[in-house]
């Protein structure tokens, strides 16, 4: 053989050492991934992933390892996992990740466990629900803290306002036993959380320090009505349109707002006074017109100063 054959057989030799080697390590980083990772050691050991590793040791999914949720569904999870474990250790090395950590949980994770869950209605924690209706959802998005609860990351169960989006005076049941079966654990709702305050025995002073878009997932509009003096919550344009009322009844405004709500923004006192037309040239003087263009525009001028009978007056003067 010559010399050109012996250095082709040389590199061919080298080229298959190379890939035994390169395929030798890919796996053996597999399986040491694999290994470690479905212990949470790799996760116990990161600093930035510390606070999650505690969190779950004390989570209902405890004794569920990490890969269970955490590993990607399919034929090609190994060489994901491995890829993902590499871009993680990197975004660690050179502190690219951002904090607070978060991850997908695919559904097919979930429901090696909890297909039941889907399949039929079920009652958990006081609450009926039936799954099947969130089959476009991730399950995340109600059950981000299964097993990972940090205060004030995370949501301890899913909140009343989500379940509104479909719950309402509108569509969907609002009756409290389709949903919360039993009326202790109905009870219950009334003594916790946002209910205890806007449902419980000072309501009529506290119920508007909750969110006024869930109102409407019990209430219609005129149910509101019957105290207030306008459509709650305030329709849009609101900032445009509370005039009109404020008109009518200001009085009604007051059962919610203070009255230094309306000076803070007007800069004046509000609504205008019973003398305020005869000595507002004076309020115009000392505050400009600026103030006035914030509710008013030339219009408002034109009927009293252009129309009046003071032909002498310079129309230059106001502006318009």
């Amino acid at each position: 053989m010559g010399t050109k054959g012996r250095f082709l057989g040389d590199t061919g030799s080298q080229v298959k050492a190379f890939l035994i080697l390169a395929i030798s390590l890919f796996l053996f980083w597999g399986v040491s991934i694999q290994f470690f990772a479905e212990r949470g050691i790799p996760c116990a050991a990161c600093h930035a992933t510390k606070e999650q590793y505690a969190s779950w040791k004390t989570s209902p999914h405890k004794n569920i390892s990490c890969l269970a949720c955490h590993k990607e569904p399919g034929y090609f999870s190994f060489a994901k996992l491995e890829l993902t474990s590499g871009k993680n250790f990197a975004a660690w090395l050179f502190r690219t990740y951002q904090d607070p950590l978060a991850s997908q949980i695919h559904n097919e994770r979930c429901l090696v466990c909890h297909d039941r869950e889907v399949k039929h209605t079920i009652v958990s924690k006081g609450i009926r629900i039936s799954h099947k209706e969130f089959a476009d959802y991730h399950c995340t998005d109600c059950h981000a803290n299964v097993a990972h609860e940090i205060e004030g990351r995370t949501r301890n169960q899913p909140d009343m306002d989500s379940c509104a989006d479909c719950h309402n005076y509108y569509e969907g049941d609002v009756e409290c036993e389709k949903c919360h079966p039993g009326s202790a654990e109905t009870e219950k709702l009334s003594t916790k959380g946002p209910w205890k305050i806007t449902h419980g025995p000072s309501w009529k002073s506290t119920h508007g320090m909750g969110d006024p878009k869930t109102c409407a997932t019990c209430h219609d509009a005129l149910f509101c009505m019957s105290c207030h003096n306008s459509e709650v919550p305030h329709p849009e344009p609101w900032a445009e349109l509370h005039s009109r009322s404020a008109k009518q009844n200001v009085q009604g405004c007051y059962q919610c707002h203070r009255k230094e709500l309306c000076t803070d923004c007007h800069r004046i006192d509000m609504p205008h006074p019973n003398d305020f037309l005869k000595n507002h040239q004076f309020e115009v003087e000392e505050r400009g017109y600026d103030l006035c263009w914030r509710c008013h525009n030339g219009n408002n001028c034109i009927p009293c100063h252009l129309h009046a009978a003071h032909t002498n007056t310079p129309k230059t003067k106001f502006r318009f």
